[in-house]
């Protein structure tokens, strides 16, 4: 296939042996014959027929090869089509093909070849079989079909076809981006510098972004201290080997990079510091923790991005190459172990992160900041912007009542399930009811059957926020604050709970699982105002009474495809804690936070 490459197609092939009437599949099964795609007179051709039996008439009474000649029948779709079943049929009970090899040329190439399957597609007919079938659980993109006699019966072979398929455009619904082509059912073929299901991302291919070369320059660089020997300027000059240590007195050493601009990047590619032999024997970096300011974030806070992550040991230096890509202009460096001294050399290498997001994928003005997320204007908001500030919608499930073990919301849709020794009152400071919560096996757990951001993740596109007050009468291990079963394998979800003076929050989505863990144990007897917020480019975040515990940038594989409903002191397994709290009302916005932020909403206080 010209400049891509295509997917090995090995699992998506059935071989079927039945009527033609028993093998039409659901979706993209049109009979090519009736659709009117193909000029039989025209699109289909063969070195030679039998008189009576042209190439053209192969859909109605067959085709029929002089047995001296070439026999191979070739069908040319004008514009690519998508074939879900091939059917072979005899056209008498004598003269037939016994073998029928099936090639193509795939949408977007130009040289026939078997199709990917394992030793080649071929058909077969015998005295008991009238006509043989192949369906493709997922259609293929064609070009071009061939089909080659390779054995037959009688004095010559003749047979009938029909083919199965749709359009290219509903074989591949919402079509190729950035010049991608069909190649097979939802699937495309990407040229260099992009990917996706339909080529919608492009890649970032990193090119050094100037620590060796002077394009940063040493004022760029800030260290917590420097070794007189080993400065920051030497900390990536590819004309020394030398490069920066910290002092010997700096027990908590750090460098942090300021970029011209934000950069995509994606590279830290880090080495040994050639040291003096009276300076004590090697000293090197051995794991760093990596912070980064966000051109998203307004508040320009340091966020995490992972920690303890590999940079050198004993013998090797690593290439760290950061997934998803950190759209920043300012990156900070702190180790977390070290021989000696943390000493190393350094380049980052990135791209341009306005090259990331696949065409017009920003609106009303925004502009590309990432793999597929925008920076908006003042007035939208959203992860294209496609979303004006004054459609921001809130959510707020302040508690009304208990009825007959429901616990009716402000929302008429979203309710609860009473579970247990769960009451509600009224309390000083707070504006609504709230609920007391006591007991084990005593929580509140929603039953709503709408779907939404706050049911199932995969709804918030944009991200979210989610804030809840708590006061802790009790407190022990386990205790959930929020759960919709995030941290269980296999899930999608949020989890918020407290363990062993940490609070742990996770999300996971249906690949992808981010979790922070920061220290932290709430006052008894104190209500604590707690906002969890997440999207897929700034990760997650927990914030107590306004102020930020930590963040957590890069995901892992994880999650899953299973949804429980959302609750509050429960944790979907079978642990029980005898929990002793006042919940308020969950308010939630599709949202994450520093857009809302940027919005000029307060989630502490509302639209």
């Amino acid at each position: 296939m010209d400049s891509f490459q295509v997917k090995y197609l090995g699992a998506i092939l059935t071989v079927l042996v039945s009527r033609f009437s028993e093998v039409v599949c659901a979706g993209c099964n049109t009979p090519v014959s009736t659709s009117g795609v193909l000029n039989v007179n025209q699109d289909v051709t063969a070195p030679s027929s039998k008189p009576g039996y042209s190439a053209s008439a192969v859909f109605t009474t067959g085709w029929c090869a002089n047995s001296q000649d070439d026999k191979v029948l070739e069908i040319n779709f004008p514009n690519s089509h998508g074939i879900k079943g091939i059917v072979v049929k005899r056209v008498d009970q004598t003269n037939y093909p016994t073998r029928v090899l099936v090639k193509y040329v795939p949408n977007g190439g130009s040289q026939i070849q078997d199709i990917p399957v394992p030793n080649g597609l071929v058909l077969e007919l015998n005295t008991s079989l009238s006509e043989s079938t192949i369906n493709f659980s997922l259609g293929i993109a064609v070009k071009r079909l061939q089909f080659t006699v390779t054995a037959f019966t009688g004095s010559t072979p003749c047979l009938k076809l029909e083919l199965l398929g749709c359009p290219i455009n509903e074989l591949c619904p919402g079509g190729c981006m950035n010049g991608g082509v069909c190649q097979m059912e939802n699937a495309c073929a990407c040229p260099a510098g992009s990917s996706g299901t339909h080529c919608e991302i492009k890649d970032c291919t990193p090119l050094p972004l100037g620590l060796s070369n002077g394009g940063i320059p040493d004022s760029s660089v800030t260290v917590s201290s420097q070794d007189s020997h080993y400065t920051k300027d030497q900390i990536g000059n590819a004309q020394t080997n030398e490069g920066w240590c910290p002092s010997s007195a700096d027990k908590a050493p750090w460098v942090e990079v300021k970029l011209s601009k934000p950069m995509a990047v994606s590279v830290f590619e880090f080495n040994f510091v050639k040291r003096h032999e009276n300076d004590g024997g090697r000293a090197f970096i051995q794991e760093f923790d990596l912070h980064y300011i966000s051109p998203l974030d307004s508040s320009k806070s340091c966020r995490s991005f992972a920690s303890n992550i590999p940079a050198l040991n004993g013998t090797h230096y690593f290439t760290v190459m950061t997934s998803p890509v950190i759209v920043t202009d300012t990156v900070k460096i702190v180790p977390a172990a070290w021989e000696l001294r943390a000493c190393f050399k350094l380049e980052l290498k990135g791209c341009d992160p306005t090259q990331l997001c696949s065409t017009n994928f920003c609106l009303n003005g925004g502009t590309c900041m990432g793999e597929n997320i925008c920076q908006c204007p003042s007035g939208f908001v959203g992860t294209k912007c496609e979303t004006p500030t004054n459609n921001i919608q809130q959510i707020s499930l302040a508690f009304v009542n208990i009825t007959n073990n429901i616990l009716i919301t402000a929302r008429q849709s979203f309710q609860f399930q009473v579970h247990g020794n769960v009451h509600i009152q009224t309390v000083a400071g707070q504006k609504d009811p709230v609920i007391s919560i006591s007991g084990t096996n005593s929580y509140i757990q929603m039953n709503t059957t709408s779907v939404s951001c706050i049911t199932d993740i995969a709804h918030c596109t944009s991200g979210f926020t989610f804030r809840v007050d708590a006061n802790f009468v009790q407190l022990l291990d386990n205790t959930f604050i929020i759960n919709s079963g995030g941290h269980l394998p296999g899930h999608k979800g949020v989890a918020l709970y407290y363990s062993h003076n940490k609070l742990y929050y996770i999300v996971s989505t249906s690949t992808l699982t981010w979790t922070l863990i920061v220290n932290y144990k709430p006052v008894l007897n104190v209500w604590q105002h707690f906002e969890i917020t997440w999207n897929h480019n700034l990760g997650v975040e927990v914030l107590v009474n306004g102020h930020s515990l930590g963040t957590a940038s890069r995901p892992v594989p994880g999650g899953g495809t299973i949804t429980l409903p959302l609750c509050v002191a429960c944790s979907h397994t079978q642990t029980t804690v005898n929990v002793n709290m006042l919940v308020t009302g969950i308010i939630s916005w599709t949202i994450d936070r520093n857009e809302l932020v940027n919005a000029g909403v307060k989630p502490g206080i509302g639209l």
